[in-house]
């Protein structure tokens, strides 16, 4: 089974310039180069700090002229680039920089998204704004699911609520760990319910969750 990291470039497809947006150390930007995803990254962190474990990792592999290392927020810095990945950040996150700057987004050819959380949320924002989610993947690392996925500037249809929580490819093509996916997923729902319960919490997120949670426990039945 893939790393998080590998399974995201695996989803990218060669192309001139790819930004990795939140940067961090540089991993991601490394391996793009390290596979030939493409000729030229361009690293961008809000951190100075951050970006400088970059520009310290490139510098010690001998490609830092692969690279541009760029401090800035969201996408702004990588206009003009064919790809993005916004990778390890929490999905209503990943929403708000795409939001904020969804011209540069839709002028790219694809981004691919790793969010930390909220993934449904996510899916049904990008489906919702001009963008089709057209692969996917799920991987397993440190004792945690991470859902990953490639999306392309065109029209597309609503997703039902399956295909925004667990993933309209993963469910098409029945990923290797669909099930282990909706298992943890129901995990987080349960885990939500739980703590709702305690603080006495009845609002739309209350039963939303409760719904969600009886979908996937009938999904697990049906599938397992």
């Amino acid at each position: 089974m893939k790393g998080r990291i590998s399974s995201i470039v695996c989803l990218a497809s060669p192309c001139d310039s790819i930004a990795d947006i939140g940067c961090d150390h540089g991993y991601i930007g490394l391996q793009l180069l390290k596979k030939d995803k493409c000729s030229e990254t361009v690293e961008v962190d809000i951190s100075e700090p951050s970006l400088q474990k970059a520009v310290d990792l490139f510098t010690e592999k001998g490609i830092s002229s692969r690279a541009r290392f760029v401090v800035g927020d969201g996408l702004a810095p990588a206009k003009g680039v064919d790809a993005a990945i916004i990778a390890g950040l929490g999905g209503k996150l990943i929403i708000d920089l795409i939001n904020k700057d969804i011209h540069i987004a839709r002028a790219m050819d694809y981004l691919i998204l790793q969010p930390n959380n909220s993934a449904a949320e996510l899916r049904r924002y990008v489906t919702e704004h001009g963008f089709t989610i057209i692969d996917e993947a799920i991987c397993y690392e440190n004792r945690r699911h991470y859902a990953i996925m490639r999306i392309e500037p065109s029209r597309t249809l609503p997703l039902s609520e399956m295909e925004a929580e667990l993933g309209p490819i993963n469910l098409e093509r029945n990923h290797p760990i669909l099930m282990d996916y909706a298992r943890y997923r129901l995990k987080v729902k349960q885990k939500m319910i739980c703590t709702m319960n305690k603080g006495g919490v009845r609002d739309q997120a209350y039963f939303d969750a409760v719904h969600m949670r009886n979908r996937l426990e009938e999904f697990l039945e049906d599938n397992g």
